[in-house]
């Protein structure tokens, strides 16, 4: 199951990201409901660690430490060729 925090957050909810984030609740229901009827459970999206706090201990309880995170750095004119 892929769920993508910016369908969520502006296509769904259609709230602004920030501290306090009005998608986390959500984002972790989505989360569960993938543990508990699907094999892989992907949660996409630019999440500040700050700001997400929460929602990231909830899941890493939720999940039993069984959660992968990737982090791409890639160079600023590599994702402008990307995105042309």
């Amino acid at each position: 199951m892929l769920i993508s925090q910016d369908v969520v957050r502006r296509e769904i909810l259609f709230v602004k990201d920030g501290p306090n984030p009005e998608s986390s609740q959500l984002l972790f229901e989505l989360a569960l409901y993938g543990k508990n009827n699907c094999n892989i459970v992907i949660l996409e999206g630019i999440l500040n660690s700050k700001w997400y706090k929460n929602l990231f201990e909830n899941l890493l309880d939720e999940f039993k430490g069984q959660i992968f995170a990737y982090y791409f750095d890639i160079p600023f004119k590599e994702t402008l060729n990307r995105h042309q």
